[in-house]
């Protein structure tokens, strides 16, 4: 999905994760009280009531109810989640409203999400998001909708002119549109003296800061 995109209901061969053509799906009229673990992708169409394992692509479809913990490769919501994701690429659609942390390599936000959110490369906040969490953390983070809690982005924060930030930022390199805004302070990694220097603190604030969120979320 392309940042600072949108005005239509995206196509699937639009969508970073694609709908699964294979695997398990469970139906509107199906609901499930209990965990599920699968080597397949998944497809969620009705309600399950439980922690969903799986190997490759977890999807919850517009209407569909996942209530507990999701780990797979790959996680697309479109439903209403209320519990935790860890995957490698997270995608939360526009009709997504979600609760609960957020751990991958990417994150992609169109919907509603209220939790911490840790992305080991990017994090893109899509306009027409809403997001809330006590802190998020990425390598690049990407704004163009409301973003309320704090940021750390340990290279590069922008904001488009319909970016909003209800927080602290702490980043790297910052860059920002005209009609951009962020409420808090804004701290940047500065005044390093040599290139050793600079690599030693950036190891060490990447990882304080990681134990800090890691430590919250979990």
């Amino acid at each position: 999905m392309a940042f600072f995109k949108d005005k239509t209901k995206p196509k699937d061969e639009e969508l970073l994760i694609k709908t699964p053509t294979a695997g398990s799906k469970i139906s509107r009229c199906m609901a499930i009280n209990g965990d599920v673990v699968s080597c397949e992708s998944i497809v969620v169409d009705g309600r399950i009531n439980g922690d969903i394992v799986c190997d490759k692509s977890v999807v919850i479809s517009n209407g569909a109810i996942v209530v507990g913990k999701i780990k797979a490769k790959e996680v697309r919501v479109d439903g209403a989640l209320e519990g935790p994701i860890e995957a490698e690429i997270i995608e939360i659609g526009k009709s997504a409203v979600t609760e609960g942390y957020m751990i991958a390599m990417s994150i992609t936000i169109s919907g509603r999400c209220d939790g911490d959110i840790l992305a080991e490369n990017t994090l893109i906040v899509e306009e027409g998001a809403d997001v809330t969490t006590l802190e998020a953390k990425a390598k690049i983070v990407k704004v163009a909708s409301t973003f309320r809690g704090d940021i750390t982005a340990t290279e590069l924060l922008e904001i488009n002119d319909t970016g909003l930030v209800d927080g602290n930022v702490n980043t790297k390199e910052y860059f920002s549109s005209s009609g951009s805004r962020v409420t808090g302070s804004i701290k940047r990694y500065v005044g390093y003296i040599s290139n050793k220097s600079v690599q030693n603190s950036d190891k060490s604030i990447k990882s304080d800061e990681n134990s800090r969120v890691i430590h919250r979320i979990k």
